[in-house]
């Protein structure tokens, strides 16, 4: 059950920003890659696109974690809005490939990479150890349950009043987003910059784990979307699509709030490790729009059971460690999976057609997904 409501309990300020900055997040992304598509009509430059979007993140991690040292984790969350809210009002009027479509993407990267360093170093402080599992279930849950609706909404919205209209929707509500931020202190603490130490022997499971979810990422993200929309039904069903597996995903969230602890976070995680690799073979062989909206659900519900035991566990290896370095190194892995799997699908685009591109994308992705159990074995985050 969710505690009785308080602003300015720090947990429940994040629980608010983050219903509404997903809830304007959620309208669009899902369209995003078919956008970026339509503007460049070739999915060699949707990749590039995608690539420097993420790409850019890898060089700028350490320095966005040298800015939050300094001026402190929420004053980083708002900065990246002027980027975000840059980023989302450039690419209203932006056609056709040119140097500012990549210029775009680099503001974009910039605003995401100082969004999540700072955003997952609050949640780290935020967060009670005692009831840890708990509130990452609702961290992730509260914002994909408002989500159910908002693709659906934002497919209505693209399709009678156009894309412009949609951008600036989610515009303002991003704005609005940060407004609980104005309730609470500060945060300094756990900022000592001294990052070296993560590029060693002993954090290369840590690398390689955080870059397989990267790759997950780019497939859920990116990825399926565009092969949604492009192979299986065109992109009027994008907007139901993104809602449907929202409400797998919000299902799991909440299941695994409730149930999770650190005993048991490696058995839920080899559940949605094997499950996850499922769906993402089976989106390789699905031509049908019904089968591919029941494997949609199936797929997000997996993605959170991979994903809530591994953040939960790796909030007690940042604490132990020194939490904004750890979360900074966390999203240079993050993006440098990300990157690695947009290069090979760029190379599979060149070079061969579509279908047979996502097919080898997303085999090799449930491959990747595979090592993930033993990898966080590896990492000790069910005995935190």
């Amino acid at each position: 059950m969710l505690e009785k409501f308080n602003i300015h309990k720090e947990i429940q300020e994040v629980y608010i920003h983050r219903f509404l900055f997903v809830l304007a997040l959620s309208a669009i992304t899902v369209f995003l890659p078919i956008y970026v598509y339509d503007i460049t009509n070739s999915l060699v430059y949707t990749m590039l696109f995608f690539l420097i979007y993420n790409g850019i993140r890898i060089i700028t991690s350490l320095p966005i974690a040298k800015i939050t040292s300094k001026i402190g984790y929420k004053r980083t969350a708002l900065l990246s809005s002027p980027f975000t809210l840059l980023f989302y009002n450039l690419m209203r009027n932006i056609h056709g490939v040119s140097f500012q479509l990549f210029f775009i993407a680099i503001v974009g990267g910039i605003g995401l990479n100082l969004y999540w360093v700072a955003m997952n170093s609050e949640i780290s402080n935020s967060s009670h150890k005692e009831k840890r599992d708990h509130e990452m279930g609702v961290i992730y849950a509260i914002p994909i349950i408002a989500t159910i609706i908002s693709p659906f909404i934002g497919g209505i919205i693209s399709n009678n009043y156009g894309f412009n209209t949609l951008f600036l929707a989610v515009i303002l509500v991003i704005s609005v987003s940060f407004i609980p931020f104005l309730f609470s202190f500060e945060h300094f603490d756990g900022m000592n910059y001294s990052i070296k130490k993560y590029f060693s022997r002993e954090y290369l499971k840590d690398f390689i784990t955080y870059s397989i979810q990267g790759v997950n990422f780019t497939g859920f993200f990116e990825l399926w979307p565009l092969y949604f929309g492009l192979i299986i039904t065109g992109t009027l069903n994008l907007g139901a699509m993104g809602s449907l597996r929202a409400l797998g995903g919000a299902l799991a969230s909440l299941f695994l709030g409730k149930f999770l602890k650190k005993q048991n976070r490696i058995k839920a995680l080899k559940a949605g490790v094997a499950g996850f690799a499922v769906t993402w073979i089976l989106m390789s062989m699905i031509t049908t729009p019904l089968i591919g909206f029941f494997v949609s659900f199936l797929n997000e519900m997996m993605m959170r059971t991979t994903e809530i035991p591994i953040f939960s566990g790796i909030i007690g290896i940042a604490e132990n460690d020194d939490r904004l370095e750890y979360f900074a190194f966390r999203e240079m892995a993050i993006a440098t999976g990300r990157t690695f799997i947009l290069l090979f699908m760029t190379f599979m685009f060149y070079f061969f057609g579509k279908t047979t591109s996502f097919t080898v994308g997303f085999i090799f992705i449930a491959l990747l997904t595979l090592l993930l159990v033993p990898l966080a074995r590896k990492m000790n985050i069910g005995e935190l």
